[in-house]
């Protein structure tokens, strides 16, 4: 192999590196199935919980090395309820989040190395709580809240960081 092409073949290493192992991810339109896309285009399904019955926003992170979903459980009385967020990575590892209470969103921050989660009580309840957590080791980075109160709740809204906007734009 000549240096010239050898120096051409290294250049395009970091492209395919920043490319990412996921491109996509699918839902059934009953929920109970999501397919991922690798990089490489080959699909696989993603694993399902422990009694979880459907899947919710999956979404790829923007580097393209995670892929996360909300996953819903059975609940007797309504609707199936999302109580976690699973993220894949690269390694096939999951990652899962817990809320303290059902989430309704969520995303990928803008670095792609933490989640943001949204949680509420589903029904007459306008308080908000929003974590943010590493993807790596799950730790809690930062909370933050929407109270009940109106006036409150609008005010938090309009002071809340970036990464809960991600998860719950400001309504007007």
């Amino acid at each position: 192999m000549t240096p010239r092409l050898s120096a051409l073949l290294l250049a395009f290493v970091p492209i395919a590196a920043l490319a990412g192992s996921f491109r996509s991810a699918s839902l059934s339109d009953d929920r109970t199935t999501l397919v991922i896309t690798s990089a490489d285009g080959s699909s696989f399904e993603a694993p399902k919980l422990s009694e979880q019955v459907q899947f919710d926003q999956p979404r790829v992170s923007p580097d393209g090395r995670h892929v996360g979903w909300l996953a819903r459980y059975a609940d007797y009385y309504t609707y199936p309820i999302a109580l976690d967020l699973v993220i894949l990575d690269e390694s096939r590892r999951l990652h899962t989040f817990e809320g303290s209470r059902p989430l309704f969103a969520w995303c990928f921050t803008a670095d792609a190395r933490s989640v943001a989660l949204g949680q509420a009580f589903p029904h007459f309840s306008q308080e908000r709580l929003f974590e943010r957590r590493r993807i790596a080791d799950e730790r809690l980075l930062a909370a933050y809240a929407y109270p009940e109160e109106e006036r409150k709740n609008r005010l938090a809204q309009r002071r809340a960081p970036a990464w809960v906007r991600c998860v719950s734009p400001p309504s007007d």
